[in-house]
């Protein structure tokens, strides 16, 4: 990893726009904070109607793909509009069959990850 790493950013003309994936990383996260700041990607209890619990890995692998996606095709997004995405696919993530049949099967975690993504990409477009 680490000589592919080097590879890359030795490039003259570099594989990867540094500063535009940093800007991408950067928004993203600000957007959780704005959007549930300590909640970000814990699981919506919807008898309680709460986010609860620690940090679950399949909603942030879902939620914060999704929403760097999101924002890199829309980069003049709506900020109002986008942390409502946020707080509504939080809620919705947990309720999907797909969520679901993943997190109640033994899915090896890359597979799981696809998955996770292609549900979160569902949720916030």
């Amino acid at each position: 990893l680490n000589a592919e790493l080097g590879r890359i950013f030795s490039q003259e003309k570099p594989i990867i726009d540094y500063g535009s994936e940093r800007a991408v990383f950067e928004k993203t996260f600000e957007l959780f904070n704005l959007a549930l700041e300590d909640n970000s990607f814990k699981k919506f209890n919807h008898q309680k109607n709460r986010l609860e619990g620690a940090i679950s890995i399949p909603v942030y692998e879902a939620l914060a793909t999704a929403l760097s996606l999101y924002i890199e095709a829309n980069p003049k997004h709506d900020v109002t509009q986008t942390i409502q995405k946020i707080n509504t696919a939080s809620k919705l993530l947990t309720q999907t069959q797909e969520f679901l049949d993943v997190i109640d099967k033994s899915v090896r975690p890359l597979d799981r990850m696809i998955a996770m993504i292609s549900i979160g990409k569902e949720l916030i477009k």
